[in-house]
């Protein structure tokens, strides 16, 4: 046994278990923060105008703006706990706000923001407040919901208002509160990936590529309970239908520090592999407690052997995000997998956001990290329907012009909606992602190498989750052919496991005998 580890810096600091569960008591529709990005800094004020956006590197970015202006609402946490994700949402907004405006804006009118700040902490009432204050902008157009929580729960006044919703960083999906679902807002649009949909192929990675038989769920259980009967619904649909025994669940908490009895139900498991639901911050003092145990990941051979050695999956919101690595350190391994969606692989120099990050901050202060595609499509996607239907006062308008718009395409590839689907991402586009170090690949036999990224975009960063094409690249060319094609020829993901190492790679070229040494 080891004493618990904490991890300096958390943001969680000074906020107890006890005050944690009380203030999220009886209130559903909580969730984490996803960014699959750089380690992110906080920000400061709740309301935030133009003096206090990013850098003030957009001058279009106000607080109200003209009488010319198409002004969208941005709600965000500023500060607390969920504030690491502010610096990418802004990142995102100043590009593609410098590039709408650039294009002429919607039908020759600029287009202006207006954040306002919602702190976890403050759960509903800090959502419905912020809500409330941006609806009564003279002139918006709708508001771009960069938080994790409170849609469902305001959701009379979003139907009263008929209020585009842009959702970029809440699962309302996983929630039962997207449309069609009976009974919701019709003009809400959900732009992340739902962690639903990561659970069948992350259980089919494990069980069918990699062969174990024991996968256990690890789930917060204050996070997860809004809808933890679809997640236990969905973790044992897929368990089941791979063949293996279904473990059950290991819960923790929201801000909890001590893991030592977490891991050491884990250990009692005697899981092959342990799929983590949670934040970033728990996920990686999971980790680190497995490590200070002599319990990590090592390879395949021993993660099957007789000792206890689980290889960690997890979702976008927290394995998917840079910080859990941040805080993880040596503890967060090669490996470590996740789902995410092709879309949100900015990894080459030709992505559109990309591109315009470069022309429009040539100083390189908006690098592109991950993450950027969400709030700049969802920008984009609010602007056309509000061109397209050209009122701001005919929001149903908006709505119906966004479900028939024919092909949305501005951050990185094209995506579309309907009047039956208001996902962005579709279940054809979910990849697998591990944990790759620029330091090198780890040993193998036979070996494999790291993706041309390495040598772009990814080239100074430390660390990166890097898209591991063989689990699903053959259900990713169905929707993206041309895409997969090159990406595959051009050498990009980490090349793991390929029959020819030398031979040009295609949707053929991939095996699964590749052991760790």
């Amino acid at each position: 046994m080891t004493d618990r580890i904490v991890l300096p810096g958390q943001p969680r600091q000074g906020l107890t278990r006890r005050e944690i569960v009380k203030r999220a008591g009886g209130l559903a529709g909580f969730f984490m923060v996803p960014g699959f990005a750089a380690s992110l800094t906080a920000c400061g004020d709740k309301s935030v105008s133009s003096d206090s956006t990013s850098g003030n590197t957009s001058a279009d970015v106000d607080a109200g703006g003209s009488d010319d202006t198409i002004r969208v609402g941005v709600v965000l946490p500023t500060e607390g706990v969920g504030a690491f994700v502010g610096d990418v949402i802004r990142r995102s907004l100043d590009i593609s706000l410098a590039e709408i405006n650039a294009r002429g804006g919607a039908n020759g009118r600029k287009i202006s923001l207006v954040y306002e700040g919602a702190m976890v902490e403050e759960m509903i009432d800090g959502t419905q407040r912020a809500y409330d204050k941006l609806a009564g902008v003279e002139n918006i157009a709708g508001i771009l919901w960069c938080t994790a929580i409170g849609l469902p729960q305001i959701s009379d006044s979003i139907l009263r208002d008929k209020m585009p919703i842009m959702s970029v960083f809440q699962d309302v999906s996983f929630e039962r509160g997207l449309w069609p679902e009976p009974g919701t807002p019709r003009s809400i649009y959900q732009f992340l990936m739902s962690v639903e949909r990561v659970v069948d192929p992350i259980i089919d990675y494990a069980v069918t590529d990699r062969g174990y038989q024991r996968v256990v769920l690890c789930r917060d259980q204050l996070l997860t309970g809004p809808f933890e009967q679809q997640l236990m619904d969905r973790y044992e649909e897929a368990v089941t239908n791979a063949g293996i025994e279904v473990l059950g669940d290991v819960k923790f908490v929201f801000g909890q520090t001590d893991f030592g009895p977490t891991v050491q139900q884990l250990y009692e498991s005697d899981a092959e592999a342990v799929v983590v639901v949670g934040g970033p911050d728990e996920t990686a003092l999971i980790a680190r407690e497995l490590d200070a145990r002599g319990y990590g990941y090592v390879d395949l051979p021993t993660a099957k052997g007789p000792d206890f050695h689980p290889q960690l999956c997890g979702t976008p919101v927290n394995m998917g995000e840079r910080r859990w690595v941040d805080l993880a350190g040596d503890a967060a391994k090669i490996g470590s997998m996740t789902g995410w969606h092709i879309g949100g692989m900015l990894m080459t120099p030709e992505v559109p956001i990309v591109k315009m990050a470069e022309k429009h901050f040539p100083d390189g202060s908006h690098r592109i990290t991950g993450g950027e595609e969400g709030p700049a499509d969802g920008l984009y996607t609010l602007v056309t329907g509000v061109a397209e239907a050209g009122s701001l006062t005919d929001r149903d308008a908006v709505t119906m012009a966004i479900e028939n718009y024919p092909k949305f395409e501005f951050a990185y590839l094209p995506y579309s909606f309907s009047a039956e689907d208001h996902q962005r991402t579709k279940p054809e586009e979910l990849v697998i992602i591990s944990l790759e170090y620029e330091s090198g690949p780890a040993q193998t036999d036979p070996p494999y190498q790291l993706g041309t990224e390495w040598t772009n975009t990814f080239k100074g960063l430390k660390y990166q989750p890097c898209w591991v094409p063989r689990p699903t690249v053959k259900m990713n060319a169905e929707i993206h052919p041309e895409l997969v094609e090159r990406l595959l020829a051009e050498g990009y993901g980490s090349q793991c496991t390929l029959k020819d190492p030398d031979a040009t790679t295609t949707i053929d070229s991939f095996t699964n005998e590749c052991k760790i040494h």
